[in-house]
Parts: structure tokens; C-alpha cells; sequence
């Protein structure tokens, strides 16, 4: 038994709806999906009573608004960033000072911490209290400040190597050049 007139695509026979008022819905063929669903099915088993659905809008008027939606140019995560925390990156601290007591550089109004680390040992008799150590540069400008100190106090006071073979020639009598001999011998009869 032949059928007098061909059936409708599978798409309209699934979805009666979208075929109503509107008028006849041509999809874009361009899809593959959409290309099976446009092909006419021989079986007339698939035939489903219409329902009444709300009409949609016909696909090709949704293309428009689905191709205007898309952005044209398209900002990117940290170019958002970097415009909206311009003006809020690293800032130089520019409050910094010397501790009074140990000479290193500090922040201002705030408590230095080798210092503090050396109150908190001594009073809790706790080596390595604090986990802050001074930096290779730092223990460098130290020994620096430390030798140069010491060459300072040297360069003031007399010179201790003397000082040790005066005592040596003191204790021995011994003496190693004339005048000092003379010298010596002179101190030692008015000391008599």
C-alpha cells in the first residue's frame, strides 16, 4: 500500500510545534546533525501525535543573536588585572632606620628584631630563639664593621706586641738593643 503524499522529515514529526504557526522552519544544513534530521524516514511508525507546544523562534533567527553575542575582541584575565591593580604594586618602603642599640637597619616605630632575639636569649637562655639570622651580606658588613672597629682601637692604643715583650724583657732582664739595655740597667738601680 503506497502513501498518496511523501512524509515530513524526521525533525518535524518529532516536534509538530515548531512547525505551526511560524511557518515552515529551514534549518541550517550546513550541521551534520541537522542534515540526518532534514532526510525524509520511510517509517510511519515514528509518527507521533502533535502535541501543542509553545512556538519557538526559527533557528535562523536565533543565528543572528547567537553570532552577535560573541565577543569581538576578548580581554584577557590579566590584562583585567594589571589595568584594575595598576597603581597597587610593590611600594618601596621609604620609613627605614638604624637600631640605636645594635646599629642595624630597622623599620621605623617597630622593634628590631636582632635585638629582640638577643633580649629573649639572654632572659630565656634559649640559643637561636627567633628563626631570623642575619643574611650572607649581612654577616659580611658585620665582620667588616668588626675588623674595621678593631683596626680603629689598635690604631688608638698602643701597640699590644710591645706591650707583650715588655713584659717578656721584664720577667728574662733581657734586652735587645743597647740603648734599651742602658735604659733598662738605669730603671732597675733607681728602682733599687
Amino acid at each position: 500500500m503506497a502513501l498518496a503524499r511523501p512524509l515530513p522529515p524526521l525533525w518535524q514529526t518529532l516536534m509538530p510545534g515548531l512547525s505551526g504557526i511560524n511557518g515552515p522552519v529551514r534549518p541550517v544544513l550546513n550541521l551534520p546533525f541537522l542534515q540526518r534530521l532534514a532526510q525524509s524516514t520511510p517509517f510511519a511508525a515514528l509518527a507521533i501525535p502533535s502535541l501543542s507546544l509553545p512556538s519557538f523562534p526559527s533557528l535562523g533567527e536565533i543565528w543572528d543573536g547567537i553570532l552577535k553575542a560573541v565577543p569581538k575582541k576578548k580581554t584577557s584575565y590579566m590584562k583585567k588585572r594589571t589595568r584594575f591593580m595598576a597603581g597597587k604594586g610593590i611600594q618601596d618602603i621609604t620609613s627605614l632606620n638604624k637600631c640605636s642599640a645594635c646599629g642595624r637597619t630597622k623599620r621605623a616605630h617597630v622593634l628590631c628584631p636582632y635585638c629582640v632575639d638577643a633580649i629573649k636569649t639572654n632572659i630565656f637562655r634559649q640559643i637561636n630563639w627567633s628563626i631570623r639570622r642575619p643574611t650572607e651580606k649581612q654577616s659580611k658588613q658585620l665582620a667588616r664593621e668588626k675588623r674595621q672597629y678593631a683596626q680603629k682601637n689598635r690604631t688608638m692604643e698602643a701597640d699590644p706586641r710591645e706591650e707583650k715583650a715588655a713584659q717578656i724583657l721584664k720577667h728574662t732582664g733581657w734586652t735587645f738593643k743597647k740603648s734599651e739595655r742602658k735604659r733598662g740597667h738605669e730603671s732597675s738601680e733607681s728602682t733599687r
